[in-house]
């Protein structure tokens, strides 16, 4: 075996000057082993590291900072598909006061980070990121098992801007969240002439407002927004995430994916919204919008598969019609108040 491990690495890649432009790196910790068995004719690479910042600097308009980022790599040998179980015979830095090891119990690729990234004025975005990849038995609807390449890709805590830049956040008009959890699950069977493949997401969000429009032509909010999806493979077979609930999260526990293979294949998206059009609309209540895959029987007995889309809303209030020119008078149109529809 090769080990070579470094600690408290601090450094810049770039251009020099005053100010110089490139990336800062603070606080990496860092360790790389390759293995090979006694006849080499199996390889692996494993890396683990820990960075405490990585910023870009000296680029106007862009702004990239990257905070208490892990990366966690665990290969597999191409021949055999075998990794290295580490789990029982963990391997510690060498370097004295370096945080990290070789703990994995299989083939494995995991980064996470706290980014906040600014482009201009036109997008903003903070919030923990997560990336990983693993080899995972999954349970489909059928309760067969099936070992699957599982890919993920998340952000937790998302805070953000998307839109046109102003003088200051005050006049600037576009897209404004905060508190989103978004997570992807894409999954590719692993085993021999298999080529099936799923999708599961899960996601929510706090708030995402429209700003910056003259409020009395235009307002559009929404809170308490979510968005669950579950997309079969091509035989119509889903996976039943809640016989293995995948945490997506950077944050544990902050995002599980965990729908239930009985659903079948299914979109479900939903949020308390808020709409103002110029006095002539105003309306507020929660919508539910789902997609899924349903068996029918017809009248004759026989049955098929379709997809059955549904839109549901609860506890609307609002005004359709000529808003009144002040608060003593009255307008003109339909009030609604503490309606349900299904």
């Amino acid at each position: 075996a090769l080990i070579f491990a470094a600690s408290g690495l601090t450094g810049f890649v770039g251009i020099e000057g005053d100010p110089g432009q490139g990336f800062v790196l603070t606080g990496m910790d860092f360790m790389l082993g390759a293995f090979a068995s006694s006849d080499g004719s199996q390889r692996y690479t494993t890396i683990a590291a820990t960075v405490d910042s990585a910023n870009v600097v000296g680029i106007d308009g862009l702004t990239l900072n990257v905070t208490g980022l892990e990366v966690a790599l665990n290969s597999k040998d191409l021949g055999s598909g075998t990794a290295i179980n580490f789990s029982d015979s963990p391997i510690v830095s060498p370097v004295a006061g370096s945080s990290v090891s070789f703990e994995y119990e299989g083939e494995l690729l995991n980064v996470i980070a706290a980014i906040e990234v600014a482009i201009g004025g036109l997008v903003e975005i903070s919030g923990q990121f997560k990336i990983s990849r693993t080899v995972e038995t999954l349970f489909l609807d059928n309760t067969l098992s099936v070992s699957a390449e599982l890919l993920t890709l998340s952000g937790t805590d998302l805070t953000g801007f998307i839109g046109l830049p102003g003088t200051d956040e005050s006049d600037r008009a576009g897209l404004s969240f905060m508190g989103v959890n978004m997570g992807v699950a894409i999954a590719r069977s692993a085993e021999e002439n298999d080529t099936r493949s799923w999708v599961g997401v899960v996601g929510s969000a706090a708030s995402a407002t429209v700003v910056g429009l003259p409020a009395d032509t235009f307002a559009l909010s929404a809170t308490d927004l979510f968005v669950h999806l579950n997309v079969a493979s091509a035989d119509g077979r889903v996976v039943d995430w809640s016989s293995t609930p995948v945490d997506l999260g950077a944050v544990p526990g902050t995002l599980i994916l965990d729908h239930a293979g009985t659903l079948r294949a299914f979109v479900e998206v939903g949020a308390t919204i808020l709409l103002e059009v110029a006095g002539l609309v105003q309306l507020e209540g929660s919508f539910t919008f789902t997609l899924e895959s349903e068996t029918l029987v017809l009248a004759d007995g026989t049955s098929i598969e379709a997809d059955l889309f549904s839109l549901s809303a609860s506890n609307l209030s609002g005004f359709v019609g000529i808003a009144p020119v002040d608060e003593n008078e009255s307008g003109l149109g339909i009030e609604l108040s503490a309606v349900d529809v299904a």
